[in-house]
């Protein structure tokens, strides 16, 4: 099947137009050449052919310093395309490649360059460590947390049940539309065709709108133009589903995935507690999967809560608390045996404290001029000793944000014994 608009040339909309007068994707783009490694080496050469003088002027003398220059501007002008805001960084790829050519004659004339001084040996076993440790790091570092979050096996189990339902209820020849903040993971799973040409969605390009946004894919899904779809939103889309839910069921069969990405997508009850009714009706609204309910910490309404759950998660709310005893108190009443309560809040260490005040930023950072701001600053031992206290075991910590022992957030849970 064929829909109108879907398979008109990709470029015309992306690459063949300018940022100007559309807003712009610098951050995205920003984020993708520090992340990507490719894009390292472009900023490598850019600093040293800005630091050195002598690279410049062998660089210039060289029978192919033309062919630089031009390889260098197209690398530039390639990025301009993709700072337009429906356009994906992902397609930065045409500038990283172009970038890399220029970035290895660069370095091919530094190489020389040290050759004739009798450095290359100290350079590249220099650059073999540079290069090594970050990628070894984040190897170290990404193979932990896939061990640690079982999500192998996850993925696994979620790619099988979507090919089972596939293969059950639609031929092999049919394609399918995902729906989803990362396509290109979906469609590797199910192994099938896609609908749409191009799996990412833009919406209307700056010349024109032959590139289908979200919005434009739903509603082939209302029309029921698709054979078949899976749908994996974030929060402000599954709003959107649910409220056209009754359409797609009007014209598909929906099964929904027993096998999620992580085991707390299984959860079949989830409930909120908020001081304020403005709080709750903001929260419902929002999320209308979760009940909300009104109640403090201090004297929460057990009737309302119904069953005992299998994980609570107080989500920096300790450190605002008079009486931090009370909330590990009262989640004990609420968890089921083995249950296991989350707590998140700011990390406090001796060493992070010490660049507070050598940097003269303890003012700002324990103020008291904060309306409702911290009353409590846990670190790992304070916040271990009040867990014990009351009964709780098992205890674990994660931390977050910035780098380690400056810490932004711990990551804290315990099971208490009941």
């Amino acid at each position: 099947m064929v829909v109108s608009g879907i398979w008109h040339d990709f470029y015309d909309s992306v690459f063949m137009s300018l940022p100007w007068g559309v807003p712009l994707n610098l951050y995205s783009a920003l984020r993708l050449c520090i992340k990507a490694p490719a894009a390292w080496l472009s900023w490598l050469s850019l600093i040293l052919f800005i630091s050195s003088r002598q690279l410049r002027r062998v660089l210039k003398d060289s029978p192919s310093y033309s062919d630089w220059v031009m390889i260098t501007i197209i690398g530039i002008m390639s990025i301009l395309p993709t700072l337009k805001q429906n356009s994906h960084p992902h397609y930065l790829a045409p500038s990283v490649a172009a970038l890399a050519i220029s970035s290895a004659v660069v370095l091919s004339h530094l190489i020389i360059q040290l050759k004739e001084q009798n450095k290359l040996k100290k350079l590249c076993c220099g650059a073999m460590a540079a290069a090594l440790i970050p990628y070894l790091g984040g190897i170290t570092w990404g193979s932990s947390v896939m061990i640690r979050e079982d999500r192998i096996r996850l993925d696994l189990e979620q790619r099988n049940e979507i090919r089972q339902i596939l293969n059950l209820h639609l031929p092999p020849e049919k394609p399918i539309l995902c729906l989803s903040p990362h396509p290109a993971r979906l469609y590797y799973m199910i192994n099938r065709k896609p609908l749409t040409r191009y799996i990412y969605s833009y919406g209307a390009g700056w010349l024109n709108n032959h590139i289908l946004s979200e919005d434009d894919l739903l509603n082939l899904l209302l029309d029921g133009e698709v054979p078949g779809a899976i749908l994996e939103l974030k929060d402000y889309k599954r709003k959107k589903i649910e409220e056209v839910w009754n359409e797609i069921n009007a014209n598909y069969q929906s099964f929904k995935l027993a096998h999620s990405f992580h085991p707390l997508h299984k959860t079949k009850t989830m409930v909120g507690v908020e001081e304020s009714k403005s709080g709750v009706n903001l929260a419902q609204e929002n999320f209308s999967s979760c009940n909300f309910i009104q109640g403090s910490i201090y004297n929460l309404p057990y009737d309302k809560l119904g069953d005992k759950f299998d994980i609570v998660i107080a989500t920096e709310v300790i450190e605002h608390l008079f009486y931090p005893k009370e909330l590990v108190r009262a989640v004990k009443k609420c968890l089921k045996p083995q249950g296991i309560l989350i707590i998140t809040t700011p990390y406090h260490g001796y060493f992070k404290n010490l660049i507070l005040a050598l940097t003269g930023k303890m003012d700002y950072h324990f103020t008291a001029l904060w309306d409702n701001g911290h009353i409590k600053f846990f670190s790992v031992a304070t916040l271990t000793k009040l867990l014990v206290s009351e009964g709780y075991t098992d205890i674990k910590f994660n931390f977050a944000g910035r780098f380690p022992w400056l810490w932004k957030s711990m990551i804290c849970s315990s099971t208490p014994l009941l």
